[in-house]
């Protein structure tokens, strides 16, 4: 820890980029034309593959069972499993009228069914927990969302989810709502998938409350790997996740699992997606306006983003729009991360401990921190960060680094190659420093290496000056609450640039 402080004592050095206005803007243009292809013309066609093989099926069925009419009492539960017993495999069954269920609904393993609808709008609330078990293949299919709305009830029981339980089947979510409760059990939610597979190209998932007292490990949708170890995967190419509280704050907790994710929204929840010794792969979609990080990397979860865009999320912590820790990794060559908000350090990207950053044809814009790194905050003991091709403006912080820092606590090397365009970032506060960059070399003292390629984006020579600095206690005490301007260093002036 001294050996710490001695080499942190005195200032920090902030630097800023500057170049003409109309070279940059050319820049930026050119780097917000990404080198990532969509990731969702293979899994378009899939569907469409699927679905046309589901329509056979529902045609080669003997026969379609329509519920009748009814008063809503527990009989109807019995006859929506019976005629899911009676229906041919791929066949459908129409629900033509409210129904209330006291009795799980089982799909038996090696049957798929289709619920859809009559064209009027039904309500379909379940007292057990879950509605629905899903061992075969499951698959809703509203006429519109409204249409099909399914409310589910929570018991507090662990591993369930109030709506469907899906363990060795399938469930595909192509329309209506699903509506969740109040859950407090252990890794109970709206979906509740382990070892099984979530299909979501359509539909809301909505309504999912925080208990007063149970178990963090709530979530909207749960994508867990079985007792063996079997992962599962869920698949959103459409549809709303939105309007959901758990008491985790992810409404989307995978865990030992994968993810992907072309398409669709996951919006105005506490949060976005959790990852955990698992995969998310994002290529297009849309995380935004979330009450946390956008997505955050935990233990052992690799995010591989080549699309989407992750906008609009505040968080109270670190990382607004992605937030990496503990042994996570990111590998992001596409798509948009903007306007998202921390209260301390990395409103675009918060990278800390993780086990590597890369990141190439990305725009990381308008995002703000209320300490350090408006765009990025790079902060690791076992990582490399390769940051190429990617245009970094318009973000603040209020501290240092509006654009981009690099803790000099960490022994990561940083390299900035291939060019990018970074300018337009600011430093706000009093005091503050560093618009565009800033970064304490420790390479002797074997800290922090940052290697910043000589040449910007689109072929341009860097040109950085110093753009103010930063004086702390002597003897490096409150180190967060001291601060002080040194002014040795003046602020970057574009008339004197020096």
């Amino acid at each position: 820890m001294r050996k710490y402080l001695r080499c942190f004592i005195g200032v920090l050095l902030a630097l800023c980029m500057c170049a003409p206005e109309g070279v940059m803007r050319a820049l930026a243009d050119e780097a917000t034309a990404t080198a990532s292809q969509d990731a969702t013309t293979t899994e378009q066609a899939d569907e469409s593959a699927e679905d046309a093989s589901a329509g056979a099926s529902s045609a080669e069925a003997s026969q379609d069972a329509s519920l009748p009419s009814g008063d809503g009492s527990a009989s109807t539960q019995q006859t929506l499993q019976q005629m899911i017993d009676a229906t041919t495999d791929g066949g459908i069954v129409t629900i033509s009228s409210d129904m209330v269920l006291d009795e799980t609904v089982t799909i038996p393993a090696g049957k798929s069914i289709v619920l859809t609808d009559d064209g009027s709008p039904h309500v379909i609330t379940s007292t057990a927990e879950p509605m629905f078990k899903v061992e075969g293949t499951l698959t809703i299919a509203a006429t519109s969302d409204g249409n099909l709305v399914f409310q589910g009830t929570a018991s507090g029981a662990r591993d369930q989810g109030t709506v469907a339980t899906v363990t060795t089947g399938r469930l595909a979510l192509q329309g209506g709502t699903l509506k969740g409760d109040v859950p407090s059990g252990v890794r109970e939610g709206t979906v509740a998938v382990f070892g099984g597979t979530f299909d979501m190209s359509g539909g809301v998932i909505t309504g999912e409350q925080k208990a007063a007292s149970g178990y963090v490990s709530t979530a909207t949708v749960l994508i867990f790997a079985d007792d063996a170890g079997n992962g599962s995967t869920f698949t959103m190419s459409g549809g709303s996740i939105t309007g959901n509280s758990p008491a985790s704050s992810w409404p989307v907790l995978v865990s030992g699992s994968t993810m992907n994710m072309s398409g669709g929204s996951i919006d105005h929840n506490s949060g976005g997606i959790m990852g955990t010794s698992s995969t998310i792969n994002l290529s297009g979609g849309t995380i935004s306006d979330n009450a946390s990080s956008g997505i955050r990397i935990n233990a052992n979860a690799d995010l591989i983003m080549t699309g989407g865009s992750i906008t609009g999320n505040s968080t109270t912590s670190y990382g607004g729009g992605i937030r990496i820790r503990s042994a996570g990794s990111a590998q992001i060559s596409g798509g948009t991360i903007a306007n998202n908000h921390a209260d301390h350090s990395g409103g675009g990207i918060y990278a800390n401990n993780c086990d590597g950053l890369a990141i190439t044809a990305c725009s990381i814009t308008g995002n703000s921190a209320g300490d350090l790194g408006g765009g990025i905050y790079l902060n690791s003991t076992v990582a490399t960060s390769r940051i190429d091709n990617v245009l970094i403006t318009g973000n603040t912080a209020t501290l240092m680094g509006g654009g981009l820092w690099c803790c000099p606590t960490s022994n990561a090397t940083a390299y900035v190659t291939n060019g990018m365009a970074l300018f337009d970032n600011a430093a706000t506060g009093n005091p503050s420093a560093g618009d565009d960059y800033v970064n304490l070399d420790q390479s002797e003292s074997g800290g922090a290496v940052v290697s910043i390629s000589s040449r910007m984006l689109g072929g341009g020579l860097n040109a950085f000056y110093n753009d103010g600095a930063i004086s702390c206690n002597a003897d490096g005490s409150d180190f967060w609450s001291i601060w002080g301007i040194d002014g040795s260093v003046g602020r970057y002036d574009a008339s004197n640039p020096g």
